[in-house]
Parts: C-alpha cells; sequence; structure tokens
C-alpha cells in the first residue's frame, strides 16, 4: 500500500492527470465536431447536356432530387470536362450526348459519361452512388416499357429484369462514418502516447532516486505502481469515447459498465510492458525516447491505419503483442457491434494470461538486479588488504 500511495502522490504533483484526461477530451471533442458531419450527401454535379431535351431535362431534375447529388451546373454546350475540376468547384461532370431521347424511344443504347475527381476518392464515393442508382432507375423503367409492349404482364417483366434480388443491409458502421474507425484510433493513440509515456519512467525514476532496491523486496508493491496510472488512463479513455459520442457520431451500442472490464485490463498491460521495456533505462529522460516503440507499431499493426486482415498472417500473429490491438478489438466488439462482455471471455483470458507473463518477466528482472545490486554491495563492503 505504500507504493501505491506514493504512486499517486506523484502523478498527482505532476502533470499526469491532466494530460491523461483534459488532453483526451480536448482531442475528442476537436475531432468529433470536425467529423461531426460523416458523410458528404451532396455532392456538386456539373451536367454538359448535348441533347437539350425533354428527356434530358428530365433526367437531370431526377438526379438533382437524389440525396446523394446537388446538379450544381447545367452546360448546353461543349466544355471539357476535366477542366470544370480544376478549381474543385464541382466533383464531378456528367456528360448527356446529343439523341439521347431519340435513342431511349427507338430502344438504341446511348453512353453517358460521367467524370469523377478521383483525387479525393473519398469524397465522391457518394455521388457515383447517387448517379448509378439513378440510372439504373432509368434503365428499368425504360425496359419496363418495352417489355408491356410486347404482352408481359408486371410479374413477368420483374422476374425478366432481375431473376434474383440481392437485398444488402450494412452492419455496425452503415455511412461508413471515418470516427466509427480512422478518428477513433487516432484519439486512442493519442491516449496510449501520454499514457505510455508516464509508464515508462517508473522504473528509471525508482532507479534515479535510490529506491529501487527496497522496492525489489516486495514485488507486488512494485506492479501495483501500475495501478494509478491504469485507473486514470481508463477513465480518460472512457470520457474521451463519451465526448466522441456526445458531440460527434462514434456509435457506441454497447454496456459502457461492461466495457470498463476490458478497458482496465487493457490498461493494465499497457502500463506493464512499458516498465518491461525500460527496466534498464537509467533516467527517466533516457525513457522517454522508448515511447516511439509502442506508437509506430500500434498505429501500423493496430487496425488504425488498416484492417488487421489485410496484413500479412505473420505480422497479425506479431500484433497479438501490442496491446492497442486489444483495445481497438475491444472497442468494435463491444461498442460498435454492442457485444456483451460474455461474448469476450476468450479476449479476458488472453488478456490476463498476458498480463501474466510480463508480470513473470518483470520478476525475472527483479532477481537479476538484486543479484547485480548483490554483488556490487559485496565489492565495496570488502575489506582491501594493504601489503606492507
Amino acid at each position: 500500500m505504500k507504493s501505491l500511495r506514493d504512486e499517486f502522490s506523484h502523478i498527482w504533483k505532476g502533470k499526469f492527470i491532466t494530460l491523461a484526461i483534459i488532453v483526451p477530451l480536448i482531442v475528442a471533442a476537436v475531432f468529433g465536431y470536425i467529423f461531426s458531419n460523416n458523410q458528404i450527401t451532396e455532392g456538386k454535379l456539373a451536367v454538359i447536356d448535348q441533347d437539350n431535351s425533354l428527356y434530358s431535362r428530365q433526367l437531370i431534375d431526377r438526379l438533382d432530387a437524389s440525396q446523394y447529388v446537388n446538379v450544381a451546373a447545367v452546360f448546353l454546350h461543349a466544355v471539357k470536362p476535366d477542366e470544370l475540376l480544376y478549381n474543385e468547384d464541382f466533383m464531378g461532370v456528367l456528360y448527356i450526348p446529343q439523341g439521347l431521347e431519340q435513342n431511349r424511344y427507338k430502344g438504341v443504347q446511348s453512353n453517358i459519361g460521367l467524370f469523377v475527381d478521383n483525387a479525393n476518392a473519398a469524397a465522391v464515393g457518394t455521388l457515383r452512388t447517387g448517379v448509378a442508382e439513378v440510372i439504373s432507375t432509368e434503365n428499368i423503367g425504360s425496359s419496363m416499357g418495352r417489355l408491356k409492349a410486347i404482352g408481359m404482364n408486371d410479374d413477368q417483366i420483374n422476374a425478366t429484369i432481375a431473376g434474383i434480388s440481392l437485398q444488402q443491409r450494412l452492419l455496425f458502421n452503415p455511412t461508413m462514418d471515418p470516427i466509427n474507425s480512422n478518428v477513433i484510433g487516432y484519439v486512442m493513440l493519442i491516449c496510449l502516447g501520454i499514457y505510455t509515456f508516464s509508464c515508462l519512467q517508473i522504473i528509471p525514476r525508482l532507479r534515479v532516486e535510490g529506491r529501487l532496491g527496497r522496492e525489489l523486496e516486495n514485488p507486488v508493491a512494485l506492479f501495483s505502481r501500475v495501478i494509478p496510472y491504469a485507473l486514470v488512463g481508463t477513465i480518460g479513455i472512457f470520457f474521451s469515447l463519451g465526448v466522441l459520442k456526445v458531440l460527434g457520431s462514434f456509435r457506441f451500442t454497447g454496456n459502457p459498465w461492461e466495457f470498463l472490464l476490458p478497458l482496465f485490463l487493457y490498461s493494465v498491460v499497457a502500463g506493464l510492458l512499458p516498465m518491461l521495456i525500460s527496466w534498464n533505462v537509467a533516467t527517466p529522460a533516457k525513457a522517454a525516447f522508448r515511447v516511439t516503440l509502442f506508437l509506430l507499431p500500434s498505429m501500423l499493426l493496430g487496425g488504425v491505419q488498416a484492417p488487421v486482415a489485410m496484413l500479412p498472417v505473420a505480422l497479425q500473429i506479431v500484433g497479438k503483442a501490442i496491446p492497442f490491438t486489444w483495445l481497438f478489438a475491444f472497442i468494435r466488439g463491444m461498442g460498435l457491434r454492442g457485444g456483451e462482455l460474455s461474448y469476450f471471455q476468450k479476449e479476458i483470458g488472453a488478456l490476463l494470461l498476458y498480463a501474466g507473463i510480463l508480470a513473470l518477466l518483470l520478476i525475472l528482472c527483479m532477481l537479476r538486479e538484486k543479484r547485480i545490486l548483490g554483488y556490487k554491495k559485496k565489492i565495496t563492503t570488502e575489506p582491501v588488504l594493504i601489503n606492507n
């Protein structure tokens, strides 16, 4: 208990509590506000209408009525489509050729060109979807008219046009909201950086203060020093997720109180690992440079930059040794998908096993440190024989 109180006193006097709680809240609020509009619902579209017919104008009106398309300008003369995209006034250009209405009534196919500014592919996805939906509806309507003319009823027409109907449902993140993927990953990385930076300095600080030798006599007391950091880190992450949900559109559908258990276990593991990594570091200042050993692998292998399933199998296995991978898995499983705690017994057991392995490695480091300190003490206390 003395070590626990000592560590609480240390972080209370320092800046860790402020950094671990206030900074994530500020970052979550900023990101939540920036990405509050999770998708572009009305992409600006320019239309070059070379047909200028009644049907082409009706088609333009149907495009403009789509929730994904905003027909911002219509040109009745020839214009180079790429020139309209240079200044980012439009996200795409639709080219309607001459003879569209005439070909429709003749049953002749017309080629309509859609030129999309793919310099920012994420911004034009909904625009492409909207245009494709309108064109698909137009094709079905045109086909139904011709099939009715030859005497087919509505059921026969539907079976002919669409023999198989595929009904799709997007689960857990239907609007592809970046807050539920990249943004939450970046916020958690900031929390990880603050947390790791502080935990890396526990052992070097005790070494500099000359108290490490006494702590080696009670391993439990040494392990308990990570508890204050884990508690504060858990609170910081928990409230930052709440801010993202309130100010942004973060989807957290699970039980927040059940989520506290795996979150705290993650924090303990994420605190023990820096203690192990910084064991042989002489000073806290030197230990701070090792924070990159946690942030870079977490960003690359933790599922923030790319889905873990896209990584090579060897890197997926290595990623299991990174605590951040487990945190992101719990956020997706319990937060986005709404899974109950009982579904994650295997993951919680794995985290407990991970914590046990880290504790065992730390005990080995303690035994080695005790032997080194005992050897140094023996050398300094041995009498020196002086030959006359």
